[in-house]
């Protein structure tokens, strides 16, 4: 290995810069302490890192910056921001757990998709879907219930299954304002009393 080159400047008006220089290896690598920053800078062949500490901010620039640590905690006292020029992902072993005081809002100009074992969502007042189109399909059964549910349609409502049953504990009424038609090969009706008209 050849020795390295290293020297510190001194100078009153641009403050202190030591040097080190690899020339074996191609790479530069300085601090400065000018007064107002301390920067770091590692100067290859073909890429360079630079970390700047100012009073009020610390700035990094690299090809690769990587943390590893036991327990990392983040937090700022306003906004937090992160912003990534290709894809973006977050790994968990654990629980991932979202929470804010506020709203969470999701947006993508893409498709939305969410894969679970068992896929809950619960409101306190109100829960609305809304789009072009809207298919809920369950491979074995799918159930809607509730105090009170309404199925209402401004163009057709069509009911279709293998075999379809209405039921009701108390009072049932079928009414329309035009015409009933009830159509089939076979036509049973039971009831204790049967009334018509």
């Amino acid at each position: 290995m050849d020795s390295f080159i290293c020297r510190i400047e001194l100078n009153k008006n641009k403050g202190i810069t030591i040097v080190l220089q690899n020339d074996e290896d191609n790479i530069l690598q300085t601090i400065t302490m000018d007064g107002t920053s301390i920067t770091f800078k590692v100067k290859g062949s073909k890429n360079e890192s630079v970390i700047i500490q100012k009073e009020e901010e610390i700035f990094i620039k690299c090809k690769d910056f990587k943390i590893e640590a036991e327990t990392i905690n983040c937090k700022s006292k306003k906004e937090t921001y992160h912003e990534s020029g290709e894809g973006y992902e977050i790994k968990s072993k654990k629980d991932l757990v979202f929470d804010a005081s506020s709203d969470i809002k999701e947006k993508a100009s893409g498709d939305i998709k969410i894969e679970g074992k068992k896929i809950e969502a619960e409101a306190s007042s109100e829960v609305s879907l809304e789009g072009t189109n809207i298919e809920i399909k369950g491979k074995n059964k799918s159930s809607l219930s509730g105090g009170k549910v309404d199925i209402s349609s401004k163009g057709k409502l069509k009911v279709k299954g293998g075999l379809v049953e209405v039921s009701s504990k108390g009072l049932l009424d079928v009414k329309t304002s035009g015409i009933l038609n009830i159509k089939g090969s076979l036509l049973n009706l039971k009831a204790t009393l049967v009334r018509f008209g």
